[in-house]
């Protein structure tokens, strides 16, 4: 079971230090809440099980307090929660909902700086109260209305919920003792496993959100560009149009002048007679007398 646990929560790490490496070259504040969920989530199985313990502090930490624990937890469930808003665009879909998910996490934040003054019981009754406001209260409704709305995207977020539930209904068990006396290795580590499929759904999710993303941008370029084709093609038709119809008003012109009996020309600066003229003044003065 430790040596398990350690697994999962080494994975956890690694998948939180990739989106939190991530986050400097993308600017997407996607990777920093879900890096910071997976950070908070692997500490806290690695806390809950030993292996941290194990692993970082020998086997022996002095320093750490249950509240310790308790503020990780309540952190890294406000960092998916804050998650969850981005990627499935809460607001759009469940406005009321998101709205009071909001002010749950607030409470979240807000309960971290008494814990230390409380009871470790209280403290724990207190943030999974908060996380059972949470995911049975607005939760629900934001994901049965991204399945509906957002697709893929919506999809893989829901499966990753319904691993994590099913890890959760597997270790529920295990951690009463009065409803089982020899747990199995899978329900004992059931909370474990169903973070790590909820971590595995959810990159999953940001990679299609992303996906997404690139493929609408690109269609509104290429949009744009056939826009912009478009746009050019009717000027130049334009363009061709004007000057055909200035082309047949110059030859009217040309034609009402030629038609007079009475013979037309101009003078120039010079006082000389410009290269136009009528037909009739051809007759009347001779050509060679108006070159």
């Amino acid at each position: 079971k430790g040596t398990l646990y350690l697994c999962m929560m080494v994975l956890l790490l690694a998948l939180s230090l990739y989106h939190l490496a991530v986050f400097p070259t993308s600017r997407d504040l996607s990777y920093l809440y879900l890096g910071g969920f997976l950070l908070g989530m692997g500490l806290v199985l690695g806390w809950s099980s030993g292996a941290f313990v194990n692993l970082v502090c020998g086997g022996s930490a002095v320093w750490l307090r249950p509240w310790h624990l308790i503020v990780v937890l309540s952190l890294a469930i406000v960092g998916m929660n804050v998650f969850t808003h981005r990627l499935l665009s809460a607001h759009d879909i469940a406005p009321r909902a998101t709205r009071i998910n909001r002010w749950i996490c607030i409470a979240m934040l807000a309960a971290c700086p008494f814990y230390p003054w409380l009871s470790a019981g209280l403290g724990m009754v207190t943030a999974l109260g908060l996380v059972f406001l949470s995911a049975n209260g607005p939760g629900p409704i934001i994901f049965i209305a991204a399945w509906r709305k957002q697709g893929r995207v919506g999809r893989y977020s829901v499966a990753g919920l319904c691993f994590l539930a099913l890890g959760g209904a597997f270790y529920l068990p295990s951690s009463i003792p009065s409803l089982t006396e020899a747990p199995s290795l899978l329900s004992q580590t059931g909370l474990a496993w169903g973070t790590v499929g909820l971590a595995m759904f959810m990159s999953i999710a940001l990679g299609e959100r992303i996906r997404q993303d690139r493929d609408d941008k690109l269609a509104a370029q290429a949009e744009a560009l056939r826009i912009e084709e478009r746009a050019a093609a009717t000027l130049q038709n334009k363009v061709e149009e004007r000057t055909r119809e200035l082309l047949q008003s110059m030859q009217k012109i040309r034609r009402l002048f030629d038609s007079l009996v009475q013979g037309v020309f101009t003078f120039g600066p010079d006082l000389q007679v410009h290269g136009n003229w009528s037909v009739s003044a051809e007759r009347i003065f001779d050509r060679q007398n108006l070159l």
